[in-house]
């Protein structure tokens, strides 16, 4: 058993062993070694060669070296030997900017072994300027309006922005510069187009600047300028409601289509959910529904790219309020409903609560007004009260004679119907004119007289002897 351990215990060390060795292999692959020209990094035209000198090896290395044209990625310097700690080329300059790079090359051969080990941008001045195509264009995050979302970004500052060329002259160097830097002949961020006029880079950027592409003016400075985006703030597509998501049944609304660009006819909008009548502006991007049924509503447009946006909206029916009126006189009770999602409110005289829909009034005449809404959009029933205004006065008793007959009179207003009931029996009124009536009673005994008078409606006075 301790045996097998042991052997356990060496095959492991052997595989930690291993890898060790793989990453300090990885670390030698990651070394950078330092370039330098003969002549400095600018040269002028008659200059057409150079030595590129790279040093920085370790005095061990035994690994043979080439250079890179980095831009056409073909072999300028043949693979070579360490020499005291450096290896030196003579290279070939072409106008304008040259990228050299160093590779580890792969069995005595040229053919590179791995990454870059180190760059170096020799800049040779032109016999002539070079001259634009007049096709020069790019693009940011792959969008050629300049519109990114700087709001989303720390401070307003996007550190990364990808820039795409395309349509430079494979001969030229070219120049992006912003409109905030404070040397507009800056040549920090020049761009090397490869021999199909395309090139890339990145830069950082914040909302509102000019982003310039000058071409090189012959002598390492920028010169004209070809190309120019300006940058600004993104806002997505999107649907707006109005007035509200909340309307009222019977109500107007127009769904807006923002920051869309293109025009759409009536095909590419679809609503769902309810009824209305439908009418389309292409040109300002907008849906109008008229006179909207209740119910819950799902509107899309879908755009020429493919993508659809979508809105929702509600249209509530506050009706019928059912109203109704019970009660009598002092006792006069206003009913109506009250729709879930809305708030209600009273008015007029005499009213006991402004904000019950179940509420009694004071004084039984007058414009009485029940409104509910949602804030979004309210509902109105009325009620025209009026008291009958009868002007029933007392039962009068006259009496003619110990055992005689008596005679019983009221006095009302006009219009009103009088009814006479002695002891629960119907009598018709003995004498009535248009503002009195009266009853004689000629049989002996105790009765019970009610006069009752109204003008038609559900509270009649009444009055008792």
């Amino acid at each position: 058993m301790k045996k097998y351990q042991s052997n356990i215990f060496r095959q492991t060390v052997a595989m930690l062993l291993m890898v060790l060795a793989v990453m300090c292999a990885n670390v030698a692959l990651a070394q950078t070694y330092t370039l330098t020209s003969s002549d400095g990094n600018k040269v002028s035209n008659d200059v057409s060669s150079v030595v590129i000198t790279a040093s920085g090896f370790d005095a061990n290395d035994g690994a043979r070296y080439a250079l890179y044209d980095g831009i056409t990625n073909t072999c300028i310097g043949h693979h070579s030997a360490i020499s005291n700690g450096t290896i030196s080329w003579t290279v070939q300059l072409n106008e304008g900017n040259n990228q050299i790079k160093i590779y580890k090359t792969k069995n005595d051969s040229d053919t590179k072994d791995g990454n870059s080990h180190g760059t170096l941008t020799v800049y040779r001045m032109y016999a002539t300027p070079p001259t634009p195509t007049g096709n020069e264009q790019f693009t940011v995050n792959g969008g050629s309006d300049g519109k990114l979302d700087f709001a989303s970004a720390p401070n307003g500052n996007i550190n990364s922005i990808s820039i795409a060329y395309t349509g430079l002259n494979p001969n030229a160097v070219y120049y992006l510069i912003k409109s905030s830097d404070s040397n507009q002949s800056n040549t920090s961020r020049s761009i090397t187009p490869k021999s199909n006029g395309e090139a890339s880079s990145t830069t950082s950027a914040k909302d509102g600047i000019d982003l310039i592409l000058k071409i090189d003016n012959g002598s390492g400075l920028p010169g004209q300028i070809v190309s120019v985006m300006h940058l600004s703030q993104y806002y997505p597509p999107t649907l707006v409601v109005n007035p509200s998501t909340t309307v009222c049944s019977g109500s107007e609304v127009v769904i807006f289509a923002r920051n869309i660009g293109d025009t759409y006819d009536e095909s590419a909008w679809t609503v769902t959910g309810g009824t209305a009548t439908k009418s389309y502006d292409d040109a300002n991007h907008t849906l109008t529904l008229s006179n909207v049924s209740a119910g819950n509503y799902i509107v899309t447009l879908k755009l020429n790219n493919g993508n659809t946006l979508t809105t929702t909206f509600t249209a509530v029916d506050a009706t019928p309020m059912n109203r109704t009126i019970s009660g009598c006189w002092d006792q006069l009770q206003l009913n109506a409903t009250l729709p879930d999602g809305f708030t209600g409110s009273w008015d007029g005289d005499g009213v006991v609560s402004k904000t019950d829909p179940a509420t009694f009034i004071n004084n039984p005449n007058g414009l009485y007004v029940w409104t509910v809404s949602n804030g979004s959009c309210s509902f109105q029933e009325r009620w025209e009260v009026t008291n009958e205004a009868t002007g029933l006065s007392d039962i009068v008793v006259t009496q003619t004679g110990d055992c005689g007959s008596a005679t019983l009179s009221v006095s009302h207003n006009k219009g009103v119907t009088v009814k006479w009931t002695v002891d629960d029996v119907e009598k018709s009124a003995t004498s009535s004119g248009d503002t009195k009536s009266s009853i004689t009673l000629t049989e002996a005994g105790n009765h019970s007289v009610k006069v009752t008078a109204g003008t038609g409606g559900s509270c009649p006075a009444e009055k008792y002897t």
